[in-house]
């Protein structure tokens, strides 16, 4: 077994994180609004969070050097909220007394419960980081100013009858006071604890506690990595707030706004499930003027490929510091050239080569013929451009013109109107590609830089995934399974060298064992409770499978990529026995098998938007780059995929929509131009 400095992927996993620091997480802590950050599942939010987490700073050398400050100016506190949050609040407001009848006054109680246990387990956090740090050596109080945050707290708890609320001394002693004030929420049939709670939703403000940690608290703090007193921020962390419920997500932004300029927010969510506006507060919301809003999974490829480039050296790097000092260079960096470009012609010779068959055969006559065409046309120093160079076969080019009705050889001859052309043959080249292919019965091969980072498509843990793989695999390679650490050593210094491209057959292998592992997780979902999610990601494939793949259908090349659903889910959740359809879509983000584009409420229906990821491209055998192009869905079959009654199969229900298939004409126009 290989060891493999790409394993774990997730954050929560590592034992020793390993963590890039993001230029943006430096924006973010500078900023005085609230910032709100949202993007899909395993792009990176926890790992942009925790890396401004005082805690994970001062423990891990890697991070520090990383600030290049010799004193930080806040201190960062992290709290993740989980789907028990929710229930917690929501059962002891049952056990206070249900709603109440006036609105008014329940949105009040709702308010001041989701707010006390929300401070508690905010002090607790900052409490056990700062105990913490004390254990390490890397700060200490000042005793006076610690006894009179102590004593402060303890007062606002002075009715409670539990031990812990009678002697608070130090931070300690706060530590266990906070613990079982906590543990009271959950007690739910204990009538002392349920006393407790009563105690604690009416014992202060809201913001009380806040105020606290950031006055006196903080103040008490003596840290040479720290500023101290006034100069010392606090900075509030909050990650996973989607699991938070539509009236605690309220709450938290009434929250924010009653407490401006106490301390710093970075709120952190998945795309679309975090209201970002309303408050309890009569006739406001939080606006611009209140809070940032920031897409970090909005990156270009350029950018994207750079935050994979500077993860993957830092993991690597750090590997070989740790386990070979001798071979670790301050100067490594992998770029994602170890993958190479090759180009899509390159591809599709290496496809069908070696494979003779009359479909290949005839295809490579069609191609030689039109090459013979377009070289009288196309002025000499032009053909490179139009890969007519000695030796190598325009395939791509030829299906974009013959099939795709772009008179390449006619239009070339205008010097005005060749990078125009170039740019329509850019626009289809990897449906071309997938056309080639599929014309000659034979799979696409994925494999550049270019098709990882698509597979990846802009999530760093998905790219962490895919690194594993190509890292177990030269590993064997080069004898793990005898020799693990000199394997591992061996492998990336491989991986450094960025002037040794990885082995095209290789990436392949690679790529389609990893799209193949999400393709067998949709797979799986026919064996559990949920068969309803396997019919709809099942026939969903099985659809862009038909649209991208079906050489019959010259669409496939006119109206390239499509793929992009757009569905009434109000329609849907009419018609289907599962309610909520765009929480099911959600749900499949989630686990990584669809991108939500956007939902938007057009004339009193709720429309969803929704593609593919693009991980599952190479074992479906279709674009690498996905899907662009909008195809509305009829709600009345994907309701039937859905409802169990009817059980529909996926590819029946896949092929019939096929046949129907109708493109958004705005955006079809848009393309064609």
């Amino acid at each position: 077994m290989s060891i493999n400095p790409f394993q774990p992927t997730k954050f929560e996993l590592e034992n020793n994180p390993k963590i890039w620091l993001n230029p943006r997480a430096k924006s973010l802590i500078s900023a005085k609004k609230p910032s709100f950050v949202y993007g899909t599942r395993g792009c990176g939010k926890t790992t942009l969070l925790r890396s401004l987490h005082t805690k994970e700073i001062l423990g891990n050398t890697i991070l520090r050097e990383q600030f290049g400050q010799r004193r930080l100016n806040w201190f960062g506190a992290y709290l993740q909220f989980n789907h028990n949050f929710q229930f917690i609040t929501e059962m002891v407001l049952d056990v206070l007394g249900g709603k109440e009848q006036d609105d008014k006054l329940d949105e009040i109680k709702r308010y001041k419960t989701f707010c006390s246990y929300f401070e508690i387990s905010l002090l607790e956090s900052v409490v056990s980081d700062l105990l913490a740090l004390e254990d390490s050596g890397v700060l200490h109080f000042s005793g006076q100013k610690e006894r009179k945050a102590c004593s402060e707290i303890s007062a606002l708890f002075g009715k409670i009858s539990t031990k812990e609320a009678q002697v608070v001394y130090d931070y300690g002693d706060l530590k266990r006071l906070l613990r079982s004030l906590r543990a009271s929420f959950t007690a739910i049939f204990d009538l002392e604890k349920i006393e407790a709670v009563k105690s604690v939703v009416d014992s202060f403000i809201p913001g009380t506690l806040l105020r606290i940690i950031r006055e006196d608290i903080l103040g008490s703090v003596h840290c040479r990595a720290l500023e101290h007193g006034a100069k010392l921020g606090f900075v509030v962390l909050l990650d996973d707030c989607e699991s938070l419920s539509k009236s605690q997500q309220v709450a938290l932004n009434t929250y924010l706004k009653s407490n401006e300029g106490v301390s710093r927010w970075i709120i952190a969510h998945v795309r679309g499930q975090y209201n970002t506006s309303e408050t309890f507060l009569p006739e406001t919301y939080l606006n611009y003027a209140d809070r940032d809003v920031a897409a970090i999974d909005e990156l270009t490829d350029s950018e994207f490929s750079s935050f994979c480039e500077n993860v993957a050296t830092l993991r690597m790097r750090t590997f070989l510091e740790d386990h070979s000092p001798k071979e670790a260079r301050s100067d490594d960096q992998m770029t994602m050239e170890i993958f190479g470009k090759p180009s899509y012609n390159t591809l599709i010779s290496a496809a069908i080569g070696g494979y003779p068959s009359k479909l290949v055969t005839d295809f490579k006559n069609n191609v030689e013929a039109y090459k013979n065409y377009a070289t009288n046309n196309i002025k000499k120093e032009d053909w490179p451009r139009f890969s007519m160079d000695d030796g190598k076969l325009p395939y791509v080019e030829y299906v974009v013109a013959k099939i795709g009705n772009v008179p390449i050889a006619e239009l070339a001859v205008e010097a005005s109107s060749i990078e125009r052309l170039k740019k329509r043959i850019f626009r289809k080249e990897a449906a071309a590609y997938v056309y080639a292919c599929h014309l000659c019965n034979r799979t696409p091969i994925y494999a550049g830089g270019r098709f990882v980072l698509w597979a990846s498509d802009g999530n760093i843990r998905d790219f962490l995934d895919i690194m594993a793989e190509f890292f177990d695999q030269y590993a064997l390679k080069n004898g793990a399974t005898s020799r693990p650490l000199k394997a591992a050593v061996k492998t990336i210094r491989r991986f450094f060298n960025s002037s040794s491209n990885l082995d095209l057959a290789i990436q392949n292998e690679v790529l389609l064992r990893v799209s193949g592992r999400s393709l067998v997780s949709i797979e799986d979902l026919q064996h559990t409770s949920e068969k309803y999610l396997y019919r709809l990601m099942f026939g969903l494939s099985k659809y862009v499978q038909l649209l991208q793949t079906d050489t019959s259908d010259n669409k496939a090349i006119l109206q390239p990529e499509r793929g992009v659903f757009r569905v009434s889910g109000s329609a849907v959740d009419s018609l289907s026995k599962q309610p909520n359809f765009e929480k099911t879509v959600r749900r499949l983000e989630r686990d990584g098998f669809l991108v939500v584009n956007k939902t938007e409420d057009v004339e009193n229906e709720s429309f969803v938007e929704f593609r593919l990821h693009k991980r599952l491209s190479p074992a479906l055998g279709i674009s690498p780059k996905g899907a662009y192009e909008t195809v509305l869905l009829r709600p009345v079959g994907i309701a039937r995929l859905l409802d169990d009654r009817f059980a529909t199969d996926p590819n029946t229900w896949a092929r019939n929509e096929h046949e129907h298939v109708s493109s958004v004409d705005a955006r079809q126009q848009k393309f064609e131009m």
